[in-house]
């Protein structure tokens, strides 16, 4: 049950915070931590199971929790899930500074089929900012350009912003104004687009109470 749980929670967590419900992405992402943090056997969860619980610790911080739960399974290049492990260790490597490891993991990545156009977004643009912290600014610019041939319009808006925020100190970096003035457009036009979907919500919660 306590895996269950877990994922319920998860998955709970997850829909609230694309919905921009930061209270309840809170209430049920404590709830799922508080499970993770119990003894669960890894033997008896399937790989997809693992990769959520390495997802949760990667994106509440605890990277060398989600590092060493990735590294506790390991999956054959023709798993469903192949692309996605090694993304997610590409990511938490970026995350330790070890951009090495990362370059690795997420070149791998990119290489197989089963690999979202959300992920390959992410994946370039972490390559670009890997490659910068090396000094590698040919290959950083090659993958900055190719982030930014994949539209941004399907994404969480915290998700973009993160994104527009690696690119613009990318551009930073390279002393581009002009590009990093049109990031720190882009950054602003998401939390604007926050602030009005926030908006939208509260306005709609009060119709509720008083209809």
């Amino acid at each position: 049950e306590t895996e269950w749980l877990f994922l319920l929670y998860s998955r709970l967590s997850n829909m609230y915070y694309h919905s921009l419900d930061f209270l309840e992405y809170v209430k049920y992402q404590t709830l799922a931590n508080k499970y993770i943090q119990k003894n669960y056997d890894a033997e008896k969860l399937s790989s997809n199971e693992v990769l959520l619980i390495a997802e949760n610790y990667l994106y509440t911080d605890h990277y060398e929790k989600a590092l060493n739960t990735l590294q506790s399974i390991q999956l054959k290049q023709e798993h469903w899930l192949y692309g996605k492990h090694k993304f997610l260790l590409g990511v938490t490597y970026s995350k330790l500074e070890q951009w090495q490891e990362a370059i690795n993991e997420i070149e791998t990545c990119l290489k197989t089929s089963a690999v979202s156009d959300e992920d390959k977004l992410i994946s370039h643009t972490t390559l670009a900012y890997c490659y910068m912290q090396l000094g590698l600014n040919e290959k950083a610019n090659l993958h900055k350009n190719k982030a930014m041939t994949y539209k941004t319009d399907s994404l969480n808006s915290f998700t973009a912003i993160a994104i527009y925020q690696t690119l613009n100190d990318i551009n930073r970096i390279n002393n581009d104004k002009d590009a990093e003035l049109r990031s720190m457009q882009k950054i602003i036009d998401q939390y604007q687009s926050i602030v009005y979907q926030l908006n939208n919500r509260t306005l709609d919660e009060a119709i509720q109470t008083y209809t």
